[in-house]
């Protein structure tokens, strides 16, 4: 963006889209091998040029999806938010003058770093470790460890990561994912609401090893490393951080976005649809008290999708959303319940599911319990029951219903202390 001939700043939006192509609806595939495997991939290249929508681009674009309409309103949506702070920014301009403005954005960087480092101040300067684990396929030993030596003091917070090699599977998360991570574990244990600017990414480090699926080149397959890898990487630093802030920190929370995709083709028009949503679980239990149930936790960022509107926009009739009672580990204080959430297929369709802690458990603190692992099953319109993994595309015929069952917190504290 320029004001003045100045080039003063850039001004960026971040949107999930359904669907971006690809071989699965929602382009999440719980096998892909490859990046190709998982949509279009769009190098930097001019949408607006001019001022001007360039149609030839955007043609490109949507005919690669399943959804071309909602593909193109979101991308429209993208160009309009753009626009809109391009303006906002130039009125702060208009207002200051570019040096203002620049030294204004200055001043909140500084202040940031300043922030954070009064934040950082009484941490206990030390190395702490942890590990845990992540489901990364259907099989039982489809488990992998991730470890993290965790360093705190000058005011500094440093993470050291140590994961398998990259995986030709679809949960490798790029070095962007693996940071975000640590900066949110870093802001979370603050206590304080910092702004998120260079001010304070400027001291917060993370290393992996490059190659590695916390690291990975290209082609892996990357589309889950921002879902559940990033989930995982937020427990296990919180497991580090318990050592040195035992009071700032909770058991583990449900640890899955439990991704859940859909798709079809309406017999009626010939049009592909798709619809994907993530759900909540139980966060942890803390210091402080219980868990809260049925919430979305840590690196997950979508709200509930209402019943009315999915059963409106798409074949299906829910037919349970509850509160999974008892799920949440038990201790002095229990960790929140997870979701249950059933639908019935009104049409043939196919069904993604990508998740994890199906297989390990959300952990207690101080001799709370673990929380509930996550169940996936269909039962049949004929009355088969089957019980499905965390990584699977199946499809599902008129009348099979799908029950989701999302993981409970850890307790915190053991029973009666």
């Amino acid at each position: 963006m320029y004001y003045g001939g100045r080039l003063t700043g850039y001004v960026i939006n971040k949107a999930h889209h359904v669907d971006v192509g690809g071989p699965s609806f929602g382009s999440i595939s719980p096998l892909a091998r490859t990046i190709y495997e998982e949509g279009l991939i769009v190098p930097p290249v001019k949408l607006v040029e001019g001022g001007n929508v360039r149609r030839d681009v955007l043609r490109l674009i949507v005919a690669n999806v399943k959804d071309p309409a909602r593909a193109e309103g979101d991308l429209m949506a993208q160009v309009a938010a753009n626009l809109v702070g391009a303006a906002r920014v130039r009125e702060l301009a208009s207002r200051l003058g570019a040096r203002g403005l620049l030294d204004g954005w200055r001043e909140s960087i500084e202040y940031a770093s300043r922030l954070t480092a009064k934040a950082m101040e009484g941490w206990p300067a030390g190395t702490y470790r942890a590990e845990d684990v992540l489901e990364v396929g259907p099989g039982d030993r489809d488990l992998v460890t991730l470890g993290v030596e965790l360093r705190l003091g000058e005011e500094k917070f440093r993470a050291s990561f140590t994961a398998p090699l990259q995986l030709d599977r679809p949960l490798n998360a790029v070095y962007g994912v693996t940071y975000a991570a640590t900066a949110f574990v870093a802001r979370a244990l603050m206590g304080v609401d910092v702004p998120v600017n260079e001010g304070l990414y400027s001291r917060v480090e993370a290393e992996a090893p490059e190659g590695s699926m916390l690291n990975p080149r290209p082609p892996a397959p990357v589309a889950a490393g921002n879902l559940e890898t990033s989930q995982r990487l937020v427990d296990v630093l919180l497991r580090a951080a318990a050592q040195a802030l035992p009071d700032r920190v909770p058991a583990a929370s449900a640890g899955t976005m439990m991704n859940i995709m859909l798709g079809g083709i309406d017999r009626a028009t010939g049009r592909a649809w798709a619809y994907y949503e993530t759900m909540g679980g139980g966060s942890g239990a803390g210091p402080w008290g219980p868990g809260t149930s049925a919430v979305h936790t840590n690196m997950t960022n979508t709200m509930n999708t209402p019943i009315e509107v999915a059963e409106r926009s798409y074949p299906i009739m829910f037919t349970r959303y509850e509160v999974r009672e008892g799920s949440g580990g038990k201790g002095m204080y229990r960790g929140g319940d997870g979701i249950i959430r059933a639908f019935r297929a009104l049409a043939p369709m196919r069904l993604s599911v990508l998740g994890s802690r199906f297989r390990s458990r959300p952990w207690g603190l101080r001799g709370g319990g673990d929380g509930e692992p996550a169940r996936l099953r269909v039962i049949r319109a004929d009355g088969r029951v089957e019980e499905l993994p965390p990584f699977v595309t199946v499809d599902l015929g008129l009348g099979d219903e799908v029950i989701i069952e999302t993981p409970g917190g850890g307790g915190y504290g053991a029973s009666g202390l």
